[in-house]
C-alpha cells in the first residue's frame, strides 16, 4: 500500500478569523445592496464589506461631501463671474444694472427678460446648484470606480 495522505476537507478554505459587523439598513438600502450583490456575484456581506471599503478612498479623493460643498460654496462666492461665463452666461448692463443673458440669446437682436431680479434668483440658487455639481462629481467617481456602486 502506499503512503496515506490528510484527507482534504470539504468547504472553503480557512481565511483566518474576520471580525463581524451587524447593522440595520432601511429597507431601500437593502434592496440596493441585494442587487448590487447580484448583479457582481457577491455576497451581501461582501458587498457591503466593499461599499466600506470605497469610503477613504472616496474621503481621500474628494474629502468630505460637506467640505466638498462648502469648498464649491467659496469657489462660488469668490468668482461667481467665472462660473457663469464657463457655463455660457453673458454679461450685459442695463439701466438697472449688470446683468446676465442665459447660454444662446443673442444680445444684438431684440428686448432681453433677463435683469437684476434674475440675477439676485441665480445668487439665492447657488446652493442647489453646487448640490448639482456635488452630484455630477459622484457620478464621475462612481465612472472611475471610486463610488460605492463600482463593480
Amino acid at each position: 500500500m502506499g503512503k496515506r495522505t490528510k484527507k482534504r476537507r470539504v468547504g472553503r478554505p480557512s481565511t483566518g478569523v474576520r471580525p463581524s459587523i451587524a447593522i440595520r439598513v432601511h429597507q431601500e438600502l437593502y434592496d440596493e445592496l441585494c442587487g448590487t450583490a447580484a448583479r457582481a456575484q457577491r455576497s451581501i456581506s461582501e458587498e457591503a464589506e466593499r461599499r466600506l471599503q470605497v469610503v477613504p478612498i472616496w474621503e481621500r479623493q474628494f474629502g468630505s461631501t460637506k467640505e466638498l460643498y462648502e469648498q464649491n460654496l467659496k469657489n462660488m462666492a469668490a468668482d461667481d463671474r467665472a462660473f457663469l461665463l464657463g457655463k455660457g452666461y453673458q454679461p450685459f448692463a442695463t439701466s438697472r444694472g449688470k446683468c446676465w443673458a442665459e447660454p444662446g440669446v443673442d444680445l444684438l437682436s431684440g428686448p432681453l427678460s433677463i435683469d437684476v431680479e434674475w440675477a439676485a434668483a441665480l445668487q439665492k440658487a447657488m446652493p442647489k446648484i453646487l448640490e448639482v455639481i456635488v452630484s455630477e462629481m459622484r457620478v464621475q467617481a462612481k465612472e472611475k470606480g471610486l463610488s460605492d456602486e463600482s463593480e
